[in-house]
C-alpha cells in the first residue's frame, strides 16, 4: 500500500481529497512536519509552502504533488523549477485526483 502523506490544512480540501482515495492519508501542516518518515507520494498546497524546494528536501524519493492558484503563474513555475514531479492549477489537480494517485 502506498504511503501518502498532504501538506493540505484547508479541512475542505482534505474532504475533497479523502472522498477520492481509498488509502488513508497522514495530515501534516508544515513541510517540516513530514519528519523521517517515508512516504510513497506527498502532496502540498502550494499556498501553504514557504519554498517549494524545501519539499524535495523533505522527501527526496517521494513522487511530489502539488496545487495551487491557477493565477499564481510564479509560484507554479517556481515549484516546477524546483524539481516537483506534478504541478497542477487546483481545479486541475481536484479533477484528476484519483488518476495521479492510481
Amino acid at each position: 500500500m502506498k504511503k501518502i502523506a498532504a501538506i493540505v490544512p484547508d479541512l475542505m480540501d482534505r474532504s475533497r481529497i479523502d472522498a477520492a482515495l481509498s488509502i488513508p492519508v497522514h495530515y501534516v501542516n508544515t513541510v517540516d512536519s513530514l519528519g523521517a518518515a517515508a512516504f510513497d507520494i506527498v502532496i502540498a498546497d502550494l499556498g501553504h509552502i514557504d519554498d517549494p524546494s524545501t519539499l524535495r528536501r523533505a522527501a527526496p524519493v517521494a513522487r511530489l504533488i502539488v496545487f495551487g492558484s491557477h493565477v499564481d503563474e510564479a509560484l507554479l513555475e517556481s515549484a516546477r523549477r524546483a524539481g516537483i514531479d506534478d504541478v497542477l492549477p487546483r481545479s486541475v489537480f481536484f479533477r484528476r485526483i484519483g488518476e495521479l494517485l492510481s
